[in-house]
């Protein structure tokens, strides 16, 4: 993703430092340091200035949209309570920061550890011994 993206802006920028691509963080790095090595090894007179060069991208229009209920977390209770927001005829944006919806109850997680014990073993004696006869 990030090569398709940055490529024709180097290209463009005849230099790399154009923006990297968000959520290609290591692909983009990864990129710009090969380019920027190509450059130092072609003998690049201002490696500076190629390592500044960069796309202008301007601002598109600004998009507006309404709901009548935006659920931030796609958990659990969140997509419970977008649903029924959606039952009850409202129109509803969830929100979510991860890939997946659903939450903690997706993640595996390993069982409890058992709990210690705070009883003590007793060991019951009589207060009273059998008289030995001997």
């Amino acid at each position: 993703v990030a090569f398709d993206i940055m490529i024709p802006d180097m290209l463009e920028a005849n230099g790399s430092g154009v923006d990297g691509v968000s959520g290609a963080t290591f692909s983009s790095r990864a990129l710009r340091t090969a380019v920027n090595d190509a450059a130092e090894q072609a003998g690049c007179t201002n490696l500076d200035a190629f390592k500044a060069a960069k796309v202008e991208h301007p601002a598109q229009d600004a998009i507006t949209m309404d709901y009548d209920v935006v659920v931030v977390g796609a958990g659990g209770a969140g997509i419970a309570a977008a649903a029924q927001a959606a039952q009850d005829g409202n129109t509803v944006l969830v929100i979510e920061k991860n890939a997946e919806v659903g939450g903690t109850p997706l993640i595996p997680t390993p069982p409890p550890a058992p709990m210690p014990s705070t009883a003590k073993p007793t060991t019951r004696s009589s207060p009273c011994r059998a008289a030995s006869t001997s």
